[in-house]
């Protein structure tokens, strides 16, 4: 599985509660990975880097002493790092944050690792409050981003109202086409305010001129159509699983 996702994290704790959690993050960095070279069955993290006022250093280089004095400075870290990688099939299955917890219970952080994975958007967000550890997630296949977004336009503009507006004949131009033209503009970020000409090079078979394009588009715009982009960004909040929450000292998820 290919992934390019990265986490950030702000840490906030006693001087022991933060050297705690740094060692788990040096873990994941450094014996997780020795791990995942001989057994391809676990996630890490690289490139660890920790920011306390001004300065950014990484993990990896620091010796112990630099990271308790490093805890001991400041009340707060900023902790970046690339990944999570390796085997998983879901962020969930990492287990960084949940490890964190178990280090500190009574240490507070608030984290999230977002990219994407093989074929899919995922994020998952992390935050340690008052004992306890709150986890958010979604995974989300491109290909259902996709079909989401057909869906979507089709409802807004149907294919009945999208002929009309474009002057189509429906023998040249069936259902199967309409949505064919939909997949095929995913990736114009200016739709549905692309140029006439480039809108003639996704749908040959429109008939309308260039005056009465504009005013179609207009209406696109009236009915709430939107870029794919702009779609993702405004449904991703309906995307996201239940909110889970782990206790660190029992080591288990509570069950509501």
């Amino acid at each position: 599985m290919s992934a390019e996702v990265n986490t950030e994290i702000s840490i906030t704790g006693t001087p022991d509660e933060i050297t705690a959690m740094l060692g788990v993050l040096r873990m994941y960095e450094t014996e997780k990975y020795e791990q995942y070279q001989s057994t391809r069955r676990c996630a890490y993290i690289s490139g660890v880097r920790i920011t306390g006022s001004e300065s950014k250093q990484y993990l990896k280089d620091m010796t112990d002493e630099e990271i308790r004095r490093a805890a001991s400075e400041y009340k707060n870290l900023l902790v970046e790092a690339s990944g999570p990688y390796g085997y998983y099939s879901t962020l969930e299955e990492v287990g960084l944050f949940e490890d964190m917890a178990e280090a500190a219970p009574m240490a507070g952080f608030s984290g999230s690792s977002e990219g994407y994975i093989t074929g899919a958007s995922v994020a998952l967000n992390g935050e340690l409050r008052k004992g306890l550890l709150h986890i958010s997630h979604y995974y989300e296949a491109e290909e259902e981003w996709e079909e989401g977004y057909i869906e979507e336009i089709e409802k807004r503009v149907p294919y009945s109202r999208f002929i009309k507006l474009f002057q189509i004949n429906m023998d040249e131009f069936d259902e199967d086409d309409y949505k064919d033209f939909i997949a095929n503009i995913i990736n114009e970020k200016y739709f549905p305010e692309m140029k006439y000409k480039r809108f003639k090079k996704y749908c040959r078979e429109s008939k309308v001129d260039n005056e009465r394009y504009e005013a179609a588009i207009e209406i696109l715009k009236t009915k709430g159509v939107v870029d794919f982009d702009t779609y993702r960004s405004l449904t991703e909040d309906e995307r996201w699983d239940p909110e889970r929450i782990y206790d660190p000292v029992a080591k288990k998820y509570i069950e509501k």
